[in-house]
C-alpha cells in the first residue's frame, strides 16, 4: 500500500464507505500508522543523539550544581543561590524529558502499544507535562529576574524561590491531567479497505474544546509574558554594561557582584529564549490542527506533530550547550569527570 497517497477521514463521515464494505462483504483491514518507515527512521535518528546528549548533559549539570550548593551554600549570595535553584529545576525537567518522554515517543512511532485507552492517555500526559513544567519555571524565573534588576531591586529569599519552583512543578503536574484525559484511540479510514487507530484528542470527552483553553493559558500567554520580560531584561543589562564601561570602575571587589549578576541574568535570558522558541512550533501546529482542521494526507498528518515535538525536545540539548559555554566552573568539572 502506498502510504504517500493515503488520505484519511473521520469515522463519523464515512457512512458511504461502511455501506460499500457491507454490500461487497469486504472487511476493513487494520494498518498501524502507515506513515512511511523512512520518515519515522529519520526522526528517530534525530531524537537519539538529542535524547542521549540531553540526558547525560543535564544529569551532569544537576549533579554539579547540587554538589556545589552543598559545599558553598553559606558563601553564596541570594542571587547566586536562586540562580542555582533555577538551573537545577530546568535541568531536572530536561533530564526527565529525555529519560521518560523521548523514549515513549520513539516506542509510539514504531510499536502498536499506545494507540488507545489508558496507554494513549499516559503517553500524551508525559509528552505534555514536562513542557508545561518548564514553561511554569520560565515564568517564575523571568518574574523574579525582572524584579531583581529594577532600580530598587527585589530579590526573593531562597526559601521563597524554592516554594515558587515547587508550585510550578505541582501546577504543571495537575493541570496537564485535564487535556491528557481527553486523548483516546480515534478510528480513521485510510480508504475503502484499510483503517487505522490514532491517539488523538477526542472532542466528545468534554462539552467544550479543551485545546483552545489549555494552550493559551499554559503556553501562549506565558510565552508572550516571558518574551516581553526578557526583552526588558536585555535592555536593562545592555544599559548597565554601557554604564559600567563609561564609569570605568577599577575596584574589582565593587564590580564582582554586578558582573556576576549580569552574567547570570544573561544566562537565564538565553535559556528562556532557547526553551520558548522551540515550543512555538509545537504549539502552532497543535493549534492549527485543532482549529483549522487542514485536509492533509495521513502520512503528513502523522509525521507533522512528531516533527514539531522533536523540535521542542531539542531544548534539552540546546540548554546543556548554553550551560557548558556560559559556566566556566562547570567546564572544569566536566574535564575532571
Amino acid at each position: 500500500m502506498d502510504s504517500n497517497s493515503a488520505t484519511w477521514f473521520p469515522v463519523s463521515n464515512s457512512g458511504k464507505n461502511s455501506s460499500y464494505l457491507n454490500n461487497h462483504t469486504i472487511y476493513p483491514i487494520y494498518v498501524f500508522t502507515p506513515a512511511g518507515m523512512t520518515a519515522k527512521s529519520v526522526l528517530f535518528l534525530i531524537l537519539l543523539p538529542v535524547g542521549g546528549v540531553g540526558f547525560f548533559g543535564n544529569y551532569l549539570v544537576f549533579f554539579f550544581l547540587c554538589r556545589k550548593t552543598t559545599r558553598t551554600t553559606f558563601k553564596m549570595r541570594p542571587f547566586t543561590r536562586n540562580l542555582s535553584l533555577y538551573i537545577r529545576s530546568l535541568s531536572l525537567s530536561d533530564l526527565l524529558t529525555c529519560l521518560v518522554s523521548l523514549p515513549l515517543l520513539c516506542v509510539e512511532m514504531f510499536f502498536d502499544v499506545f494507540q488507545s485507552g489508558w496507554p494513549c492517555k499516559m503517553v500524551r500526559y508525559f509528552h505534555l507535562v514536562f513542557h508545561a513544567i518548564t514553561m511554569n519555571n520560565l515564568v517564575v524565573i523571568s518574574v523574579e529576574n525582572y524584579l531583581s534588576t529594577r532600580a530598587f531591586p527585589r530579590t526573593f529569599s531562597t526559601a521563597t524561590v524554592r516554594r515558587m519552583i515547587i508550585s510550578a512543578w505541582v501546577l504543571g503536574i495537575v493541570v496537564m491531567v485535564v487535556p491528557a484525559s481527553a486523548y483516546d484511540g480515534i478510528k480513521v479510514d485510510l480508504n475503502q479497505t484499510h483503517f487505522t487507530v490514532f491517539c488523538r484528542n477526542d472532542q466528545n470527552v468534554y462539552p467544550f474544546k479543551i485545546t483552545p483553553i489549555i494552550f493559551p493559558i499554559q503556553y501562549i500567554l506565558p510565552s508572550i509574558l516571558v518574551i516581553y520580560i526578557n526583552i526588558c531584561l536585555i535592555r536593562t543589562v545592555w544599559a548597565r554594561k554601557k554604564r559600567k564601561v563609561h564609569n570605568g570602575v577599577s575596584n574589582a571587589s565593587k564590580t564582582k557582584l554586578p558582573a556576576t549578576r549580569i552574567k547570570g541574568t544573561l544566562l537565564l535570558i538565553i535559556v528562556t529564549f532557547a526553551c520558548t522558541i522551540p515550543y512555538l512550533f509545537f504549539v502552532t501546529n497543535a493549534w492549527l490542527t485543532e482549529m483549522a482542521k487542514p485536509q492533509r494526507a495521513f502520512a503528513t498528518d502523522f509525521i507533522t506533530p512528531y516533527a514539531a515535538g522533536a523540535i521542542a525536545y531539542c531544548r534539552s540539548l540546546i540548554n546543556f550547550i548554553f550551560y557548558f559555554v556560559q559556566m566556566k566552573d562547570f567546564r572544569k568539572f566536566i574535564k575532571r569527570v
